[in-house]
């Protein structure tokens, strides 16, 4: 009962706007109802979702890039920025996933998904790689695209904290 109680007000709260217009909170997109997502949609209408998975003690956020009207990805990996910062380059975390036997990026024709960020706590601190997606002003996403040129879409970060740890179930210290 207390579980049911739960789930309703967090579906509640899920559904609803975050506290900044650009971010949401709804249903991640996997075959897994319970699990929901932050969502934001940059330019060209191109979606960012950010979801976390929960297993055997170990919390995980991942991000996954929906390409927008036809858009797709030639077959490489994105890199990501945020606030002009250090590039991240998200085929070393697919690759560093390879070697433990562990899916952390995967790139499709219109989707790319990649671990953010991993601990066996459900809290995330300063100086922990998911912080700048707390903190930052905008994430920008470059990609190789399938008709040729490499293109950066711009997601804006206000709202995002308050976003990504609700649909995560985190707390930030």
């Amino acid at each position: 009962m207390i579980r049911r109680t739960a789930l309703a007000v967090l579906l509640a709260l899920f559904t609803a706007p975050a506290a900044a217009a650009d971010w949401t909170i709804g249903p991640a997109p996997s075959d897994y109802p319970d699990l929901f997502a932050a969502t934001v949609i940059g330019e060209g209408g191109h979606r960012l979702f950010l979801w976390a998975k929960h297993v055997d003690g170990r919390y995980q956020v991942f991000a996954e890039l929906h390409l927008a009207d036809g858009a797709a990805f030639a077959d490489a990996m994105p890199t990501y920025r945020i606030d002009g910062g250090t590039e991240v380059d998200t085929d070393a975390i697919r690759r560093a996933g390879e070697a433990e036997g562990a899916l952390w990026g995967f790139v499709g024709d219109a989707v790319a998904v990649w671990l953010l960020w991993s601990s066996d706590a459900g809290v995330t601190r300063r100086g922990d790689s998911l912080w700048p997606w707390l903190t930052g002003r905008e994430a920008q996403v470059s990609f190789a695209a399938a008709d040729g040129p490499r293109r950066t879409v711009a997601f804006p970060l206000d709202g995002s904290s308050e976003a990504i740890l609700a649909a995560a179930g985190l707390r930030r210290e």
